[in-house]
């Protein structure tokens, strides 16, 4: 039976959705499989739960398993990525078996060559691809990359060339210094990094990726390779190799594992040279309808209201995780235009020492491909707009604060400007362009700490004295006190009144409270206890999730204080003995995850079949 017959079978696709994969299937030369995976139609741990069921073979999980060195020994990584497969141990009563996580348990030819290389017996496992690349670059990640550099520094040695020289004859994709950053960027993908520092030291090039908010060493490389790392990273991101003094900032996506990443890319120069660091996002995640940005009716047809007209200015306030970026995006992706997101605590006076304010409009025209007439309809969001308030108590000058609102007045009130096209940065080798900024939207945004203190100091000029009057503590216990931000405000916090007055429309977003965490957590269509929900559904097991220990989940990813982002990991962590257990035993029917098992103090309630 084929594998579609074989999900339509277990009630995982519908004959529709088949349909559909069959006909974005024709012409590709993919598998079914990676086609139905690709297009969202289901997901990889189905089609292994569904092969399970059909085929009687073992699920394993790799994600807390060690490898013994001498089991990753016995096959070459190269051969392992081309049948996306990776042996696991030995059998602890054969020596003679070897077990195999498999993507595709039914590639004969993948058990026969590995039998052939190894000498030994082969008993298939299923595993996910993704599972199976991510062991692989766990147990083999290091050492691919550390031979990528041996060959390049090799290559370099009998060229008798420097670094650069090197790499620019060498671009090609298997050239070692490609495959070496090629290998960074799909390791930190599949071990779920947000970022990527490549940081120059003294006499080493230390790559760390940064994993749920901790940062932790990966790689350790001479630094002589630094040149032809950077330089590849730049060419890849579009910036100009042959600046090393200044920062730069590129942008490039990739494909791993059949998605699409957006990888936004800064260099900075140091003393023992250029630090990079690259940001790491899913294209798929980027933007969310309308109706999932949780307003109100009230607050739904204000803001339809302002999508209603062709240009206009915002100014954003909230703290960190409410949701700033994630709104602008939703509302370039309903309006149809370009987008352009820019930091500003990169924007300096005369863009010395950083990017000057036209770098925005640069990547406003980056986005809409060139195409000048979309620039001037799109969206520019200046984030962390917050860093160029008004310095305090200094006499030097202000070259990245005051300075810089100064120079945004003339982008804010309407002008033509000219901008380098292709390039972030003005030089005599890039031809310019003039966008007109009378019809672009623009948005800044930020957090702003201690702006509360700012307000809470005008709110008690009001206070009086007597028995009635108001304490002057009143104000402390109010939550959400930033919404009542007004220009007053704005100036006290160092932002000059031309720029405000070029901000007409101010709004706040509210921090997530845990009863909105809890509904992120069960009313989404892709939340995630859906989808644990539907992955023991698949081995018969009810999953059950009682209110109490909603709210706790709620309430330990408040305490992280990065918004949603904290609900995946706390749900993963208690939920991996779960789904690695839980379907070796036929006889479990159903099981509820309650407050004290979120909380460490008892383990999840479990009911048997015949109960």
């Amino acid at each position: 039976m084929r594998l579609g017959d074989l999900l339509i079978k277990q009630d995982v696709l519908t004959e529709e959705n088949l349909k559909k994969a069959l006909e974005l299937q024709k012409g590709t030369g993919k598998k079914i499989g990676e086609v139905l995976v690709e297009n969202g139609f289901i997901t990889e741990e189905m089609i292994a739960r569904t092969l399970q069921t059909q085929l009687g073979l073992k699920v394993i999980q790799l994600t807390g398993i060690t490898i013994p060195k001498e089991v990753r020994n016995l096959v070459s990584v190269n051969l392992l990525k081309k049948y996306q497969c990776i042996p696991f141990e030995l059998d602890p009563y054969n020596a003679n078996i070897l077990h195999l996580a498999m993507a595709d348990p039914m590639d004969m030819a993948a058990i026969d060559d590995i039998s052939i290389v190894t000498n030994l017996q082969v008993e298939p496992y299923i595993a996910t691809p993704r599972d199976i690349l991510t062991a692989i670059d766990r147990c083999y990640g290091a050492s691919e990359t550390m031979d990528a550099a041996r060959r390049f520094t090799r290559e370099r040695e009998q060229l008798r060339g420097n670094a650069e020289d090197t790499i620019e004859e060498a671009d090609v994709s298997d050239a070692p210094i490609v495959q070496l950053v090629r290998s960074l960027i799909e390791q930190a993908v599949r071990q779920r990094a947000s970022d990527i520092h490549i940081e120059a030291l003294e006499s080493k090039v230390r790559v760390r990726y940064r994993i749920d908010g901790a940062l932790y060493e990966k790689m350790v490389y001479d630094n002589s390779l630094l040149p032809a790392i950077s330089t590849r990273i730049k060419i890849m991101g579009g910036m100009d190799i042959s600046e090393k003094r200044k920062p730069q900032d590129g942008r490039m996506s990739v494909m791993v594992d059949r998605r699409e990443y957006d990888i936004r890319i800064s260099s900075i120069p140091t003393v023992h040279g250029e630090k990079i660091v690259m940001r790491i996002s899913s294209k798929l995640n980027l933007t969310r309808d309308i109706k999932e940005l949780g307003l109100n009716l009230d607050e739904m047809s204000m803001l339809q209201h302002m999508l209603a007209k062709p240009y206009g200015i915002l100014f954003v306030t909230g703290p960190t995780g409410s949701g700033k970026t994630y709104l602008v995006k939703t509302l370039a992706r309903l309006l149809k235009v370009p987008l352009a997101i820019t930091d500003a605590t990169s924007l300096t006076e005369a863009g010395y020492i950083g990017d000057d304010v036209e770098s925005v409009l640069s990547k406003l025209l980056q986005a809409a491909d060139n195409d000048v007439d979309r620039a001037e309809h799109g969206i520019v969001f200046i984030d962390e707009i917050d860093k160029i308030a008004k310095k305090q108590n200094t006499n030097s000058r202000d070259v990245s604060g005051e300075s810089v609102q100064q120079g945004l007045l003339k982008l804010l009130e309407g002008a033509e400007v000219e901008v380098p096209v292709g390039a972030t940065s003005k030089n005599a080798m890039v031809p310019l362009t003039t966008i007109n900024t009378r019809n672009i939207l623009f948005i800044c945004g930020g957090a702003f700490p201690n702006l509360e203190g700012i307000i809470k100091k005008r709110l008690m000029k009001k206070t009086s004295i007597g028995f009635g009057a108001d304490l002057k503590d009143r104000f402390d216990e109010e939550e959400n006190i930033i919404a009542q931000v007004t220009n007053e405000d704005l100036r006290e916090y160092g932002f000059i009144p031309e720029f405000i007055g070029r901000l007409p429309m101010i709004f706040t977003l509210e921090g997530l409270t845990k009863e909105m965490l809890v509904k992120i957590l069960k009313e989404p269509k892709n939340a995630i206890l859906k989808q644990y929900q539907k992955l023991l559904e698949l081995d018969e097991v009810k999953l059950e999730f009682d209110e109490g220990a909603l709210e706790a989940i709620a309430e330990q990813a408040l305490k992280k204080k990065t918004g949603a982002r904290a609900l995946r990991a706390i749900i993963e962590k208690f939920m991996l003995d779960i789904m690695y257990e839980i379907p070796k035993d036929d006889t479990i029917g159903s099981v509820t995850i309650t407050r004290d098992y979120i909380e460490n103090h008892g383990n999840p309630e479990i009911h048997l079949r015949d109960q």
